[in-house]
């Protein structure tokens, strides 16, 4: 009998203003959305809160929730939210949820484009059962797409550390062949492929996960849960 090798699971989800509905003021269950998923390592973008109203984002028992702010912004006008919910002001967030232990953070700069303060990727370097391995979190900005996601992506990679092997995941708001030539065609591969923006009718990947000295088998795009963006996910296994 073959025995498979050994691996962990990784998915991502932007999960679009804290969980609401992409075209209107009403929320969906982001705990229960969040209840699908079946990953070791979780990663989200938009998770959005405040003093007032706390995330809603659900993780298991046993994992640890790493946040990165990214930006400080009011709910947007188009909720039509009453006053004084429409004045609100809350943290915009990357999240890593992991039940693996964290053995070093970085926070790695990007460029910045005009108006759009998203700069910044989160790496957490985490003891899986491959060994130690590089987990950065992205989610690019969307200002001046493509220009301003790809300097990003070059800028990205360019900085993610060499030391051992490494998996990139988020929201790119950059198409696949692009990212993967900025980062280094030679050194990423995809691991997932198939549209995931935006519902309920996707036409664009731009949800990605790439491996570096890894592969994965799995790769897919799971159903809509409420977001603007399909979530995605797949196993990494030896390289």
């Amino acid at each position: 009998m073959t025995v498979p090798p050994a691996g962990f699971t990784v998915s991502s989800f932007n999960v679009h203003w804290g969980g609401r509905f992409p075209h209107g003021r009403d929320t969906y269950d982001l705990a229960a959305a969040c209840r699908t998923f079946d990953a070791d390592v979780r990663v989200f973008q938009e998770v959005w809160d405040n003093e007032v109203e706390r995330s809603r984002l659900w993780v298991p028992d046993g994992f640890t929730q790493h946040r990165l702010v990214v930006a400080t912004w009011p709910r947007p006008a188009r909720f039509e939210l009453p006053s004084p919910e429409a004045e609100r002001v809350g943290d915009f967030c990357i999240v890593l949820a992991t039940r693996f232990d964290v053995l070093e953070r970085r926070v790695l700069r990007l460029p910045a484009t005009e108006k759009d303060p998203r700069c910044e990727a989160l790496a957490l370097r985490l003891t899986t059962p491959l060994g130690p391995v590089w987990v950065i979190a992205v989610h690019f900005t969307s200002g001046m797409v493509p220009l301003g996601s790809a300097r990003q992506a070059w800028s990205l990679g360019r900085q993610v550390p060499n030391d051992g092997p490494a998996v990139i995941v988020g929201d790119h708001n950059l198409w696949g062949p692009p990212a993967r030539l900025l980062y280094g065609a030679s050194r990423w591969r995809p691991a997932v492929r198939g549209k995931t923006w935006h519902t309920p009718r996707p036409r664009h990947q731009i949800d990605h996960i790439w491996t570096r000295g890894l592969r994965s088998t799995g790769g897919r795009v799971l159903p809509d849960l409420g977001s603007d963006h399909l979530p995605i996910a797949a196993t990494i296994v030896p390289g």
